[in-house]
Formats: C-alpha cells, sequence, structure tokens
C-alpha cells in the first residue's frame, strides 16, 4: 500500500506470489478512520480499469512507523510498516544468476533487467532497497499482451551475505542469485 501526501492511495493484494489485484484510490483522514474513495482497480483480466464502487471506511491506528488497519478483508486487524524512500545499494549492482534459470541486472542509474530463461521473459524498471525490502517497480514484461508497457511494483525481503543475494516472494518462495562471471570466449 501506498499513500501520498496528497491523498493518493494505491495498494495491490497478492495470491501467493503473484499480484492479483489492485487498487486506486483516493484517500481522507477524520474520526480514526481512512475512507479510501476508490477511482481504477485491477484483477487478472482486466488493468486500471473505472471504479465507481462505494467508499471503504477503515479505522486505523498510526504507532510510529507502524499502520494498524482494521476491516473484515484483512481478517480483523493488519499491521504495515513505513519504508523509506528507496536507495540504490552500490554492493547490489551488477549482474547476478540463479543458476541456470534466470538473470538479474541492476544497474547504477536505479534501473534493472530480468532475463527468465526458460520462458524467455524479460523485464525491466526501477530498483531500490530500503529497510531490508527490494523494491522493483516493473514498466517492462515482454509476456504480457501487446503493449507491454505495464507498471507492478513489489516489495520483497532481500539478504546479501558474502556474495550470495537471497530474495523472499510473498508466499516464501525463495531466489537466490550469485555473481555472474561470464565464460571463457
Amino acid at each position: 500500500m501506498e499513500f501520498t501526501e496528497g491523498g493518493d492511495f494505491e495498494g495491490i493484494g497478492y495470491a501467493d506470489t503473484v499480484q492479483a489485484e489492485g487498487v486506486r484510490a483516493t484517500y481522507t483522514l477524520g474520526g480514526g478512520q481512512i475512507t479510501i474513495d476508490p477511482t481504477e482497480n485491477w484483477n487478472d483480466t482486466e488493468y486500471w480499469i473505472d471504479d465507481n464502487s462505494e467508499n471503504i471506511n477503515i479505522p486505523y491506528t498510526l504507532d510510529g512507523n507502524s499502520l494498524t488497519l482494521t476491516h473484515e478483508q484483512f481478517g480483523g486487524a493488519a499491521t504495515f510498516t513505513r519504508i523509506e524512500e528507496p536507495q540504490i545499494d552500490a554492493a547490489l549492482v551488477g549482474d547476478w544468476v540463479e543458476s541456470e534459470i534466470s538473470e538479474l541486472t541492476l544497474n547504477e542509474d536505479g534501473t534493472f533487467d530480468y532475463w527468465i530463461y526458460e520462458t524467455e521473459d524479460q523485464q525491466s524498471g526501477a530498483w531500490g532497497v530500503s529497510g531490508g525490502y527490494i523494491t522493483t517497480i516493473t514498466t517492462y514484461d515482454e509476456l504480457l499482451e501487446a503493449p507491454y508497457e505495464c507498471e507492478y511494483n513489489c516489495y520483497n525481503p532481500y539478504t546479501l551475505v558474502g556474495e550470495t543475494l537471497t530474495i523472499t516472494y510473498p508466499g516464501g518462495e525463495v531466489y537466490t542469485f550469485e555473481p555472474y562471471i561470464p565464460g571463457p570466449s
């Protein structure tokens, strides 16, 4: 979820490791509630369609960087932690390979390229890190129906131990990358 100072809201819902739904909205605060007024939504078949649904009122509490929302959609209460604006970590800049499955390039200018060998999928966009999370905003995905331009965000826990980059996706799927070292030419 992302709330901006200007009153805009964007929320993404996951089913295991796949983004399954999303909403863009405006929001207001008052009386211990966040009122979400949806303007667009998407699901697994349609992207960013007009949304004329009813406002959603969600009771909240804010404690430092922790936001707790109470709503039946969350099965009661859900607590979210604010992350700072993502920054580039020079230790992650470079080419990474996950066995013979995929290759990830994290560029110094904050862009990334990701290739999945088996499906021949190529993705690109922007990246950064904040509070133990690697953030990617994918703006191109070759496997999507034309046009290939898109925008979806991922916030995934990561660790860098020695020369091993480990990224954990929702649902617990773990990808382990090592530095890419080209063979002799």
